[in-house]
């Protein structure tokens, strides 16, 4: 059976040729049609499936065919479907709707889900949670504490936890080498608009629950960070760095994250 990435809120798809060397085809989901029509053109390939849809909850699904969504004038990054508090600087278009399990029933179920969409990461969390197919691993942009609290339903379905600041993304990968599906040494290339990597290439510590939510707790802020959820990667490292990041806490904050950088270069 063919292995396949969904990624929901493609952008300009910066992360493609990535995914194509470690799964046999992708799903891109991107609401902006300029953009989408862009994808296309980029990638001819049937290994690349491009929709240009607004991915909402199942609920909204159900009862809409069509959704506004906001164009921003400046930052295409920017474009969102909730609607912005400032109108000025969107465009508004109306376009079709789709939804995981519409998704889900025409590619099956996805071996990995990068949720990236603009303040509506939350959403499709829950019906990730409503649904009844979840996927190897997923990744998604943690901007507040309730979106993290989602978290505690996955923790009886997947052992594995880790965290991606998007500010260090380029620092931590740019250059650096993986294994793609075919056992064959690729690097990474790092854009403006580049995800981050899929479990197997993550470079960062792995945890368990527990102590993710420890490190969210009394160490890391929400924002500009990717979680990914995953299985079968070992979390035993994070007792003693446990250990190690409350007496960092407790000796003082200042010298923490020059730490956590050189460790996680260390990994």
């Amino acid at each position: 059976m063919k292995k396949y990435i969904l990624d929901l809120g493609a952008n300009i798809g910066d992360d493609v040729p990535y995914y194509l060397q470690k799964y046999d085809f992708v799903v891109l989901v991107e609401a902006n049609p300029v953009l989408a029509d862009q994808l296309k053109i980029k990638y001819k390939s049937d290994d690349v499936i491009v929709l240009n849809n607004v991915i909402v909850s199942e609920e909204l699904r159900a009862g809409f065919d069509y959704v506004p969504f906001y164009i921003h004038r400046l930052n295409h990054a920017l474009s969102q479907f909730p609607e912005p508090a400032v109108l000025g600087d969107f465009e508004k278009v109306i376009l079709p709707v789709t939804s995981l399990n519409e998704i889900f029933i025409l590619f099956g179920k996805p071996d990995h889900i990068k949720i990236d969409i603009e303040n509506y990461d939350k959403e499709i969390l829950k019906s990730l949670i409503s649904s009844s197919v979840l996927p190897m691993s997923f990744s998604f942009e943690c901007q507040d504490e309730e979106t993290f609290a989602l978290l505690e339903y996955f923790k009886s379905y997947y052992d594995s936890f880790t965290f991606i600041h998007g500010y260090n993304l380029k620092y931590q990968y740019s250059g650096k080498t993986y294994t793609n599906k075919n056992s064959e040494l690729r690097r990474h290339c790092i854009t403006r608009y580049t995800s981050g990597p899929v479990p197997s290439d993550i470079r960062s510590f792995w945890y368990n629950y527990d102590d993710l939510s420890f490190l969210f707790k009394y160490v890391y802020e929400f924002g500009w960070v990717d979680i990914v959820v995953a299985n079968g990667f070992s979390s035993s490292k994070s007792k003693w760095y446990r250990r190690l990041l409350l007496l960092i806490i407790h000796y003082g904050k200042k010298f923490q994250y020059g730490l956590l950088r050189i460790m996680n270069r260390l990994v």
